[in-house]
């Protein structure tokens, strides 16, 4: 058990090592990207906050994909669903042992925007909100509309072309999921601004938004 959590550890600290405040963003903030993995979240949503921010690259981000792809069990995707219940501990920090997991540390790490890349939870996600609030930033909330078929056959065609794999299992598993955490984020009263964004096609567009974000002209990204 401790050889684990010595390997939790020194994972933490690695991806702690990677974090870099982008260029600009002088207003603390931090963008909830909520989607179905291969829904589009990090080609279609992070480009967009990024613009949202006036960042010149992205920021730390929270994503328990790049959590997961650290375990040596991860084997080129062969043991994703080994280490999927791990991962998640890893990532939000419920009942992890040493404490904070990854969202905790980032939230703490100081860097003016921040990023939190997740399917979403409708318990949860609310509370993490009311933290960053705690912590005197801005909160944004942006997500993806795209069918459960077109996640399931961009996450099929990830697994090919870089071994990135995801259950499919645990996308028709949390199908909905993402909409239900969103309503929930939005309805804690405190979201500054938020986008819905049809990730379906080629390309991405904002379909339903707050006011800052309806009135922007994304530059053109693939879904």
């Amino acid at each position: 058990m401790d050889e684990r959590l010595d390997l939790q550890a020194e994972l933490l600290a690695q991806m702690d090592e990677t974090d870099a405040g982008a260029d600009g963003g002088d207003v603390e903030s931090i963008y909830f990207l909520l989607g179905l993995p291969g829904s589009g979240k990090s080609s279609s949503l992070r480009p967009i906050a990024v613009q949202h921010a006036g960042l010149g690259g992205v920021p730390p981000v929270v994503d328990a994909d790049a959590v997961r792809v650290r375990f040596p069990e991860y084997a080129d995707g062969l043991g994703s669903g080994v280490v999927q219940a791990e991962t998640a501990v890893l990532t939000y920090g419920r009942g992890y042992r040493w404490g904070e997991g990854r969202q905790g540390r980032v939230l703490l790490g100081g860097a003016p925007v921040i990023m939190l890349d997740t399917i979403g939870d409708a318990e949860h996600l609310p509370r993490t909100i009311a933290r960053a609030v705690e912590l005197g930033r801005r909160v944004y909330v942006l997500r993806t509309d795209c069918p459960v078929e077109v996640c399931r056959e961009r996450a099929m065609r990830r697994a090919l072309d870089n071994r990135r794999v995801v259950p499919l299992e645990l996308i028709d598993a949390k199908a909905g999921v993402p909409e239900h955490a969103f309503e929930a984020a939005v309805a804690t009263g405190v979201v500054d601004g938020w986008a819905v964004v049809n990730t379906a096609g080629e390309t991405a567009d904002i379909s339903s938004a707050s006011a800052d974000f309806a009135a922007m002209t994304i530059a053109e990204v693939p879904a």
